[in-house]
């Protein structure tokens, strides 16, 4: 069974690997990959990719 976090990275690798993806886009969601795969919290993970975005 697959997790949340699992969900969440896949979701991000397939956004990061996207063509139409901006590179400030990609840079923000890589960041997030990172902060996920180094065991942060996944809600304030979220939240700062959120905020990077806009």
């Amino acid at each position: 069974m697959i997790n949340n976090r699992e969900r969440l990275l896949t979701k991000a690798y397939h956004l990061i690997l996207d063509p139409t993806v901006s590179q400030d886009e990609r840079d923000s969601l890589v960041a997030f990959k990172t902060d996920l795969e180094q065991g942060s919290d996944d809600s304030r993970s979220m939240m700062k990719l959120a905020e990077s975005l806009r």
